[in-house]
């Protein structure tokens, strides 16, 4: 019966390292990708800076608040999770007439009044604000 001498051992130790880290050199993406990345984080930034705020539309109806509804919800496995807040739903309210819109999980509830003489004269200058009086 033949035996391994430690020369073949070496031999055979050596080139499985050398298999691997030559492997480990050449894989992933190459430079061209971090390139091709570095620009696209260019362009993005260049488009965020480019919107300002100006840019949302506004109701034209002073009187009119539009709110984000709430909820908090358990995340994770029982006694080690956490709370997390999410958006169920919007809420637009007018002040002058007590009128409101609110969307909760798709539902919608229309209390706006149709004879508000405030929201009447800004529908009739923006179509946007109190959109769902129609």
């Amino acid at each position: 019966m033949k035996t391994i001498t430690p020369k073949y051992f070496g031999w055979g130790f050596a080139l499985v390292l050398a298999a691997g880290l030559t492997s480990a050199a050449i894989a992933g993406p190459g430079p061209q990708y971090w390139q091709q990345q570095d620009k696209i984080r260019a362009e993005n930034a260049a488009k965020a800076q480019a919107a300002k705020p100006s840019d949302a539309p506004g109701m034209a109806c002073a009187s009119c608040t539009t709110t984000d509804i709430r909820d908090s919800k358990y995340v994770g496995p029982g006694g080690k999770g956490h709370y997390e807040w999410t958006t169920v739903g919007t809420k637009h309210a007018c002040s002058a007439c007590g009128g409101a819109v609110t969307t909760v999980r798709g539902n919608t509830t229309n209390d706006m009044t149709a004879n508000c003489p405030l929201c009447a004269k800004a529908k009739a200058a923006n179509a946007a604000c109190c959109n769902a009086t129609s």
